[in-house]
């Protein structure tokens, strides 16, 4: 039910596809249980090769239906509704004629085919010629309704081939006529295309659409084709060589060991046509298609498991009740067969996924493992026993490397990265000479370069460039973003760059005793949330750099267990580790914060960050009111306070300009919570701005708001301040600090959204007030610049 309900409200239409398909799964198992109990075993065959015919040319037809549903899906977001008209249009004139050719060819195979599959009444085949025209034209209009959404209408033309197809069997068998039972196959095609056709008419094209718009997606196609070739080894090339290989009776018996496996198969599969619709949707909008991926896998994981555990496990009890007493020399190889079906129908919808996102490296491993299943039965056929582990070992190689390249896939340049930092351990790296300074170490999770750069990186940087600029050499070893170079020399700083996110910590260690130890005379230890832990390894000076203490942002902004580990790092583990280490600060607010933990308060020493004044000073103000937010957009910056606010002065200034600058993982949260707030397009999301725009951003702005629940200090608030912008913050550690209140600023209880309303509607409307904070803001910033830090540190340091 919770699968259904998250398709109802995120895929429209998807929820009853999703009813529609299962309710046709389960005609198609009673029409075979119906023919399983009334056919004889070598009629039952018959039928059931016909239907292995339909899904061996479903290797192709498979294929030209996902490359419809894909260009569709894609266009349809893309370049509009009228490209997938034109597209399709344009397509179906060609397969009408591709298919006349191959039926041509298919009778003209007949006599080598009857005799290959030991086949007398060649009637059967002749039949299915017409099938070949029916199935491709059948796919090209269920792959152009799916494309576009159309989940209602597909779902009525799949109930009612289901339908058809078992009144056909019904009625063949009532009239006499069970040899002829393989009829009810064509029959339902042919009336599920006139469905189709009625359901898919458009009486206008619309405007002219240019030829790029429905180029057809050859290699995508090829892909495809490649990718039904495993599937169709799995679930009908076995059929075709268990036939040639075995005796009529045996090939009957594995006929319905193979139609438990499609069940499963078929079942589990049913999430794989919206897997391909909405990546190849969320491609066409410029969107990551990870997120609904990781969804939809979980609806295929739950529907296989559930299918398997029902047809595998309690198989044993069902299938004799379903299909009767001719089903007891499969069941002791149900349970091994149906495993390696589920395995497969999983990696089926990994392939799907990344075939969908162009990775066609993915479509390889299914040929590769469609060569190994033919060959695996080739040497080893003597029995359905040595078949079915055949199928199992084949199951569990394809589903491995599947995972693995998908990981790889995600992951590989990290992993590759990775690689590369762990050779790099072994090629010497010394630091410069210095002629008359310190060689100082310094470890950061991050530098100015990385994507998720904030405060700390440019307090650490500004610091590090003035020691560079009195004679020192610097180093910074921190993580990489993966769009940086691995070393750097910025400013006369070197940066080397190891690792990611937590890999920069591992990394910090090995680097260090394998090429670091005794090459420096200071190590900086920076604390962002985790430390480095470098009094456990490093023997040289080592002071920690703290900028504020995480308590409250690890349960704000991380998972109950990981904020529990992080937050028994901080408060228990670190000052232990870190009891006979000197450290620095940048506020009173988070010395205290640190004595509270554990800290002596005699071993921080506070060095507040500055700002570059040469830079920062008054500009014009904007015209209209205007309120700005600047920094990264995380969850603890509680810029959703912000939005609240403006919803409220914008009834009552609704000339007042919102300004949202920076980025970062809540911005899609903020953007959503301002379209509920009716403020789309009244609140201006920037993302990441550079440097001279944002102190155009401070010198325009009327107003500078942090609401977050704690910083270090503040930079942003001292630098809207040199700007001549008064700032309205939280009354949290570091904000506290950072604004001198109420002379370049204003403070408001965190959280409380009415007072933070009320503070900026007074310095909006209050002219003289706002004007007294220019001037006092600009005369605060005065008390902060990197020089002055810069000075204050090295003499620490020493």
């Amino acid at each position: 039910m919770k699968i259904l309900k998250f398709l109802k409200s995120n895929f429209s239409g998807g929820g009853i596809f999703i009813i529609a398909s299962i309710f046709y799964n389960f005609l198609n198992f009673v029409f075979s249980a119906y023919l399983g109990r009334t056919l004889t075993v070598l009629d039952f065959g018959l039928v059931t090769f016909i239907n292995t015919l339909v899904l061996l040319l479903g290797v192709f037809s498979n294929a030209l239906g996902s490359s419809v549903t894909h260009r569709v899906a894609f266009l349809s977001t893309n370049s509009g509704k009228n490209a997938t008209f034109t597209f399709v249009n344009r397509l179906k004139n060609k397969i009408y004629a591709l298919s006349l050719i191959l039926m041509v060819a298919w009778v003209a195979l007949i006599p080598l085919s009857s005799r290959f599959f030991n086949i007398g009444d060649i009637r059967s085949l002749l039949f299915f010629t017409p099938v070949i025209i029916l199935v491709f034209s059948t796919v090209i209009l269920r792959g152009f309704l799916v494309g576009n959404l159309n989940f209602i209408k597909i779902s009525i033309a799949l109930i009612v081939e289901g339908l058809s197809k078992l009144f056909f069997a019904f009625l063949i068998q009532s009239l006499g006529y069970s040899s002829f039972t393989y009829l009810a196959v064509p029959l339902s095609l042919l009336v599920a295309f006139g469905m189709l056709i009625i359901l898919s008419r458009k009486a206008s094209v619309g405007s002219v659409i240019t030829a790029k718009h429905y180029a057809f997606p050859r290699r995508f196609f090829i892909a495809a084709i490649i990718t039904g070739l495993s599937t169709s080894s799995f679930l009908t090339v076995d059929l075709l060589l268990v036939r040639h290989y075995l005796l009529p009776t045996a090939a009957g018996e594995y006929a319905l060991l193979s139609l438990a496996g499609k069940m499963i198969f078929f079942a589990g599969s049913l999430f794989n046509a919206l897997i391909l619709t909405f990546a190849s949707r969320d491609l066409g909008h410029g969107v990551n298609p990870d997120k609904r991926f990781h969804k939809l896998i979980l609806g295929t994981l739950s529907l296989t498991f559930i299918s398997y555990v029902g047809i595998g496990i309690l198989g044993r009890q069902l299938m004799p009740i379903a299909f009767g007493e001719k089903v007891i020399p499969i069941l002791p190889y149900l349970g091994m067969y149906c495993l390696a079906i589920a395995l497969f129908t999983v990696g089926s919808a990994f392939i799907v996924y990344h075939l969908a996102r162009h990775h066609y490296s993915f479509s390889l491993i299914s040929l590769f493992s469609a060569s190994l299943l033919i060959f695996g039965i080739f040497i080893s056929h003597d029995s359905i026993a040595d078949i079915t582990r055949v199928i199992l070992a084949v199951s569990f190689i394809n589903i491995s490397l599947v995972l693995i390249l998908h990981i790889l896939q995600k992951n590989g340049r990290f992993l590759l990265r990775n690689l590369i930092d762990l050779m790099d351990v072994f090629t010497p790296l010394s630091p410069s000479s210095a002629t008359r300074g310190k060689k100082i170490l310094i470890f950061n999770w991050r530098d100015t370069r990385h994507v998720q750069a904030g405060g700390a990186e440019e307090y650490i940087h500004e610091l590090a460039k003035r020691w560079v600029e009195k004679g020192n050499v610097v180093n910074i070893f921190c993580g990489n973003d993966g769009k940086c170079p691995r070393n750097e020399t910025i400013d006369g700083v070197k940066i080397i760059r190891r690792g990611g996110f937590y890999f920069v910590y591992i990394w910090a260690f090995v680097y260090y005793v394998l090429r670091f130890r005794g090459k420096y005379d200071v190590i900086i230890d920076c604390q962002n949330g985790v430390p480095f832990f470098a009094p456990l390894y490093v023997k040289e000076k080592t002071f920690c750099l703290m900028f504020h203490v995480h308590q409250k942002v690890f349960k704000k902004s991380l998972p109950g267990p990981l904020a529990l580990l992080a937050s028994v790092l901080e408060n228990r583990t670190m000052p232990w580790v870190y009891r006979k280490t000197n450290f620095i600060t940048i506020s009173n607010s988070t010395k205290q914060d640190m004595v509270n933990l554990g800290f002596e308060a005699e071993r921080i020493s506070i060095i507040y960050p500055g700002v570059d004044l040469s830079k920062l000073k008054p500009g014009v103000k904007s015209r209209n009111p205007s309120v700005l937010y600047l920094g990264r957009l995380k969850e603890y910056k509680s810029v959703d306070l912000f939005i609240k606010a403006a919803a409220k002065i914008k009834k009552d200034i609704p000339n007042a300009e919102f300004i949202i600058a920076g980025d970062g993982d809540y911005k899609e949260h903020l953007e959503k919570l301002a379209e509920k707030m009716r403020l789309k397009g009244k609140i201006k999301f920037l993302g990441k701005v550079t440097e001279e725009e944002k102190i155009k951003l401070y010198q325009k702005a009327w107003i500078f708001v942090n609401p977050s629940c704690m910083e270090g200090w503040g930079i942003t608030s001292i630098e809207a301040n040199a700007c001549g912008t008064p700032v309205v913050a939280s009354d949290v550690p570091g904000l506290r600090d950072s604004v001198n209140n109420p002379h370049s600023g204003l403070l408001f209880k965190y959280g409380n959204t009415k007072e933070l309303t009320e503070k900026i509607r007074l310095l909006l409307v209050d002219v003289k007030m706002r004007r007294n904070m220019n001037k006092e803001s600009i005369l605060w910033a005065q008390n902060f610049n990197w020089n002055k830090s810069a000075s204050e540190s090295m003499r620490i340091i020493k």
